[in-house]
């Protein structure tokens, strides 16, 4: 990181810092792990390096003090940096709060004055955003960024994170900031310009998902109108609330909160209400609940939930050691495999070149027997010749001796008879 932007950062610099190891969470943009400060456990988000990078660097800090500078009961707070050994990105080290609201809704059913009271808390920490001189957009507003004291109060985290992955994001993916699936139209037009109205869109989003206990997943924006003969197929545009009718039918009717997050899921940014507003209104709903009696209940069954997430969360970290040591070993036999491999391979190609080698003193050595061989053939051929031939002239010596020996024996004959 550039020493201009780690400066800018050297008031938020954490001295006495202890990283446990523990991974809490992984998200799009980071990692969570258990940090301790000066003796108390904090949350520390490392950040992927793709993140943040040179021509980012400026926005990173800025939107790391602006974080910094907010101190309110519902919005996570921001407690300094860190820079790990060997690295140029600060981690950013938050308090801890162990369980998200999604976790809380995927595990039980919350009595409605408990989701209500979510909800307020929720909406005070974005009227306090929304309240500063230019107003604060969170960007990223969904349950996964809504954390959970013991006491079930609510605050909003990873503000500086959304804003600086907003930046991100228009450099490498897209240009629409956050989670598109809670993101209103004008967010996801080409060239988007918004404001908090934003916030107040996905907002009305989070009302449905704490109502419903279910993320309200929206449906196709526009549908086929029924065919007409002769004309071209159309298509006409659903409104936001229509889109995530599916989810609203869940709801009673007579909920307070449905007009209210159907003004807040409007179309048009002009026609939500502010939050200052909505904040006025559940006051005065909540108001009207009898004391929560169950809540030492509730906040016990927190407490067992935290104490499962933990005891799933250090199986998990038993089971991925087991995991790093089976790979590690797999790679450590896979190098010796590779390595045996090798030496097999440079056998093989010795035993090759070997065998190259003798077949061609073996070709070598067949051409020097065939033309031994051809030789000695030639030579018998010339000796079985020569033999004949002298056996001819034996034969015809013979022949000749016999005849002459006849001719002498005749006139020896003759002169015996004269």
């Amino acid at each position: 990181m550039n020493f201009q932007h780690r400066a800018q950062l050297q008031p938020l610099l954490l001295p006495n810092l202890k990283e446990t190891g523990k991974e809490l969470g992984r998200g799009a943009y980071g990692v969570v792990t258990e940090v301790i400060v000066s003796g108390t456990t904090c949350a520390a988000k490392k950040l992927h390096d793709a993140i943040v990078q040179d021509h980012t660097l400026k926005k990173f800090s800025d939107a790391v003090l602006l974080h910094s500078q907010q101190s309110h009961p519902n919005i996570v707070q921001l407690i300094g940096v860190y820079y790990p050994p060997r690295s140029q990105l600060p981690m950013l080290v938050m308090e801890y709060l162990p369980l998200s609201l999604t976790q809380c809704l995927e595990r039980e059913e919350l009595p409605l004055q408990m989701k209500y009271s979510i909800l307020l808390d929720v909406a005070k920490g974005l009227c306090y955003l929304h309240g500063k001189r230019p107003p604060i957009v969170h960007r990223d507003l969904t349950a996964n960024n809504v954390l959970l004291t013991s006491s079930y109060s609510a605050k909003i985290s990873d503000l500086g994170v959304s804003r600086l992955a907003d930046t991100f994001k228009k450099d490498h993916l897209t240009t629409a900031p956050g989670n598109a699936m809670v993101m209103p139209p004008e967010a996801l037009e080409d060239n988007p310009v918004y404001d908090h109205k934003l916030d107040v869109f996905s907002y009305g989003c989070l009302i449905l998902h704490v109502l419903t206990g279910q993320f309200p997943e929206p449906k196709n924006q526009f549908v086929p109108e029924p065919a007409k003969p002769g004309k071209e197929k159309s298509f006409t545009k659903v409104s936001e609330w229509d889109r995530r009718s599916s989810y609203i039918k869940n709801i009673p009717k007579e909920n307070e909160l449905l007009p209210f997050a159907k003004d807040c899921l409007h179309d048009d940014p002009t026609g939500r209400p502010e939050m200052i507003d909505f904040l006025q209104f559940i006051q005065q709903i909540i108001s009207k609940f009898p004391k929560m009696k169950n809540r030492p209940v509730i906040e016990k069954e927190l407490k067992n939930a935290i104490q499962e997430k933990e005891e799933a969360e250090k199986k998990l970290d038993e089971e991925r050691k087991v995991a790093e040591r089976i790979i590690r070993e797999l790679r450590e036999e896979n190098a010796a495999n590779k390595r045996e491999n090798e030496d097999l391979k440079k056998e093989k190609e010795k035993m090759t070149t070997d065998l190259k080698t003798l077949s061609s003193r073996v070709t070598g050595l067949q051409n020097v027997l065939s033309l031994k061989e051809n030789k000695f053939n030639e030579s018998t051929r010339v000796l079985k010749e020569t033999i004949r031939s002298r056996d001819e002239q034996l034969v015809k010596q013979q022949e000749d001796n016999m005849e002459l020996m006849e001719k002498r024996e005749i006139e020896l004959n003759d002169k015996h008879s004269a």
